[in-house]
């Protein structure tokens, strides 16, 4: 088998790699966000409610994945502008 061969049964037909790596940055971004959301003693749908009175709509589960822990599929990054919206609050 050639190692053109061995590359393509990595790819799926539609070209994507079978194996999708995640980078991980061990940020504690995730664990200070509920953190605090808690220490306020605000529920998620709470703070998609302030995130949208301030003129920035956004869902539950987009809030539920930026507190997720790095290992979950369901974690995400808040952009830069999300992350000083959720600081304001």
């Amino acid at each position: 088998m050639s190692s053109t061969t061995a590359a393509k049964k990595e790819l799926y037909s539609s070209g994507f790699p079978k194996q999708m790596s995640r980078t991980k940055f061990n940020l504690p971004i995730a664990r200070r966000l509920k953190a605090a959301r808690k220490k306020r003693g605000y529920s998620l749908a709470k703070v998609v409610e302030l995130l949208k009175d301030k003129g920035l709509k956004t869902g539950v589960s987009t809030i539920q994945g930026y507190e997720q822990d790095e290992d979950n599929m369901n974690h995400r990054y808040p952009s830069l502008h999300m992350l000083m919206m959720l600081i304001d609050l």
